[in-house]
């Protein structure tokens, strides 16, 4: 790959976390062919790796993060690191999350939902606290969230699960509202249904073929990225 010899002040530096699987995977593929250098975060090495080789074929720089999320002190030393090698943030993705089984509230593990509440809730909202002034050095930075989609309806069996993604909306949503005179973007991104890992725990059975594909959502998210991802406070479902 061919050295960068952008400025510092040109180059679009952004960061991808759960990178290592399924949709922040793909995402991140697709926006190697924007940015100048990624950082991609993830618990799974070896994924990771694999990502980095396909990522600097599009003539980006990568550097790899490996990181669990339930360590959130971390994320200060890394945007601290972030800052000291780039000097400003021009997107945060966090596609990372994870999911037990549904089921009844009264058959919901404390240790599946505490660790699904560190991972889905505390982390994301630690990242937006690590990383707000990274990203207001950007002129023109984005903060993306990767979430499942809230039914308006209470359902049996899935009280663990949007608990935890209607405290994430109101967290980004209050974020945006909070920072819409800044520099920065904030969105929720929702696929419909992307065949992944992640949506087998709690979607076993399902036909397969009416899923959008990885790579599909990815061609589909690149389109929202240069007009939709400019506004601020919005749910975008894809």
């Amino acid at each position: 790959m061919q050295a960068n010899t952008l400025p510092k002040s040109r180059r679009k530096i952004g960061i991808v976390t759960g990178a290592s699987s399924g949709i922040g995977y793909g995402l991140s593929l697709t926006l190697s062919k924007r940015f100048d250098h990624l950082y991609i975060s993830g618990r799974r090495i070896s994924e990771l790796e694999k990502l980095n080789d396909e990522i600097i074929k599009n003539q980006c720089e990568c550097t790899i993060v490996p990181l669990d999320l339930k360590k959130i002190d971390l994320l200060d030393e890394l945007a601290s690191q972030i800052y000291s090698q780039e000097g400003k943030l021009d997107l945060l993705l966090s596609a990372a999350g994870i999911n037990h089984n549904l089921s009844p509230i009264t058959s919901i593990k404390e240790s599946d939902f505490r660790e699904a509440f560190e991972i889905n809730l505390l982390s994301n909202l630690k990242l937006l606290k690590s990383f707000q002034p990274l990203l207001k050095t950007s002129d023109e930075s984005k903060i993306v969230m990767i979430s499942s989609q809230l039914e308006s309806k209470n359902k049996p069996f899935w009280g663990g699960n949007d608990s935890l993604i209607s405290g994430l909306y109101k967290v980004v949503l209050t974020f945006a509202e909070e920072n819409k005179n800044t520099s920065i973007s904030t969105n929720i991104v929702c696929p419909k249904g992307v065949d992944t890992d992640y949506r087998n725990i709690f979607m076993p059975g399902e036909d397969k073929s009416k899923l959008m594909t990885v790579s599909k959502f990815s061609e589909e998210f690149d389109k929202l990225y240069d007009n939709e991802l400019k506004n601020n406070g919005n749910i975008y479902i894809i």
